[in-house]
């Protein structure tokens, strides 16, 4: 909207083109009805407690749609109390580690270029974009974060090809000079993709498979709860579940695994009401 209202404000002012953008902003929005059309036929949403009891996960009504839509079931994870210096801290050493100190500089470059071309439409339109993102996710607090950078690292990488074309454009005059600046640059992301695959490579890692497997290997009793403190702790077990079908007996719960058991207490203690054997997966 700031990059419309600098570009040409007059558009705020044509209702016919307001109505397309619009439309063009709810189609892909549309994604979101692959919820309640899936929800009917996901057998987790709806856990057996005991013979007269069932956790519901989702609620398939329209009013419980909005909610989730809208980040209702995420809301307590949104902190405004965080040491800001620590989640600052935090988002350097992601940014240093996806695009290092030549990433950064060039990105740092190609703001610097549009400043001074004084493309303020633009610069708003990349800048506030980055600063909306990065600030949301300083105060959202959930364990795997750094995936909410991904947008931010594509505005960068565009500031960064920015800073590029402004460094190569005055040494085109001298062609050699200026392709082998253009290779130079390309090299970054190689030497970036080569220096990380290993890391990212994660075809060979069996070790959630492989600790649940030992734990269904435990004579746990027919029907117990299994407990943990973290939901990513139990997802390996309900897709041995639910796709290999072993151990469809045993229930797992988590913390938040509905709004009504926000904690590990609750969640024990809903355990133990179950009358089921229940166990702890860990030291909590």
């Amino acid at each position: 909207l700031v990059y419309m209202w600098l570009v040409d404000r007059r558009v705020f002012h044509d209702w016919r083109l307001i109505l397309k953008a619009l439309l063009l902003l709810i189609i892909p929005l549309a994604l979101y009805l692959l919820i309640p059309l899936r929800a009917p036929h996901t057998p987790y949403l709806e856990l057996p407690l005991t013979q007269d009891r069932t956790l519901l996960l989702y609620e398939n009504s329209l009013a419980n749609f909005f909610r989730f839509v809208l980040g209702g079931p995420f809301g307590g994870s949104v902190d405004l109390s965080v040491d800001l210096g620590q989640r600052v801290a935090m988002a350097g050493g992601f940014l240093l580690n996806e695009i290092g100190w030549a990433g950064i500089i060039l990105a740092l470059a190609g703001v610097g270029c549009l400043a001074y071309a004084r493309k303020w439409a633009l610069l708003a339109l990349l800048g506030l974009a980055y600063l909306a993102s990065v600030a949301f996710n300083l105060v959202y607090t959930i364990g795997d974060i750094y995936v909410l950078f991904i947008p931010s690292y594509l505005l960068l990488i565009l500031w960064m090809a920015i800073g590029a074309g402004c460094l190569v454009i005055p040494l085109l005059s001298r062609p050699t000079v200026a392709a082998l600046l253009v290779v130079l640059f390309f090299t970054l992301p190689l030497w970036t993709a080569a220096s990380q695959y290993p890391d990212a490579d994660q075809s060979w890692n069996r070790q959630a498979r492989t600790h649940w497997e030992a734990i269904l290997a435990e004579p746990l009793p027919p029907d117990a709860v299994l407990v943990s403190n973290d939901r990513n702790d139990m997802m390996p077990m309900w897709y041995l579940q639910y796709v290999d079908e072993i151990r469809t007996d045993l229930l797992g719960l988590f913390p938040l695994i509905t709004p009504e058991y926000p904690s590990l207490g609750h969640v024990l203690d809903l355990a133990l009401s179950t009358g089921r054997p229940a166990y702890l997966i860990k030291e909590m």
